[in-house]
């Protein structure tokens, strides 16, 4: 009995000595800690906001090398863009896609190509063949409108979502633009950097569709993988009725 008692005893005692040893190195471990974590910034925005395209990112976007992980034949397939459609290609850079757009919808289509930075789009210009300048309107659009004056088909959003500033009211207008049956092509990087913190993780494909759908938008197809570097969605207006529902059900 005195044995088993003694053996108690002595447990406790070890158990109180490695519970003050941890409490006097408590503070030590807890400043290691603070300085080896990483802020992360809480984007109000859809996806996390970055800077706008340079020239420089040219060598990335608009190099041969740009075929093997962005995939444009097969990512068009994908989209089932056809001949004599009316498409936006928004945010269209140098014009990688829409070279490749405009080949499509061929002379009965029509696309439009737009861009804020005058000096990007008219590189774009520059680079359409010649048969294909008649298929190609460029548009110039403002920080807070699209400039475009009709209804269209089909949206492609590639790589340009996180360059905006106020991401929902953007997409309000893209939807404002789409016929009822339009899609939306949205294609952008996998994994973002916060700028404000330099933390780069992925995106939460779950959290982005929900977020799209109280926009308005709901997956016309289910995510497509293909892409190596990027997600890419197929998006469509929600009827006027599903809207109406989930805007009961958010307020409950």
């Amino acid at each position: 009995m005195k044995k088993i008692l003694t053996s108690r005893l002595l447990s406790l005692s070890l158990a109180w000595v490695m519970l003050l040893v941890f409490g006097m190195s408590y503070g030590k471990w807890s400043e290691v800690i603070e300085e080896v974590s990483v802020p992360v910034t809480l984007s109000r925005e859809i996806i996390i906001p970055r800077d706008l395209y340079q020239e420089s990112f040219e060598v990335v976007f608009d190099s041969e090398t740009r075929d093997l992980w962005q995939k444009p034949d097969q990512v068009l397939e994908v989209a089932a863009l056809e001949a004599g459609m009316t498409v936006a290609d928004i945010g269209c850079g140098e014009g990688y896609f829409t070279r490749r757009i405009a080949s499509i919808v061929g002379s009965e289509g029509l696309v439009y190509a737009t861009d804020i930075q005058k000096e990007v789009l008219d590189r774009m210009q520059e680079s359409l063949p010649a048969e294909l300048t008649s298929v190609v309107h460029p548009i110039l659009a403002g920080d807070s409108e699209l400039g475009i004056p009709q209804a269209v088909d089909m949206v492609f959003l590639i790589q340009v979502l996180g360059e905006v500033a106020n991401q929902r009211q953007f997409l309000k207008q893209i939807m404002s633009i789409m016929k009822p049956q339009a899609k939306l092509v949205l294609i952008d990087s996998k994994h973002l950097t916060d700028r404000q913190t330099g933390y780069a993780r992925p995106v939460n494909l779950s959290r982005l569709l929900l977020e799209l759908e109280k926009t308005g938008l709901t997956p016309a197809e289910p995510p497509i993988h293909f892409l190596p570097k990027q997600f890419f969605l197929i998006l469509k207006k929600k009827n006027h009725y599903q809207s109406q529902i989930d805007q009961v059900d958010q307020t409950l």
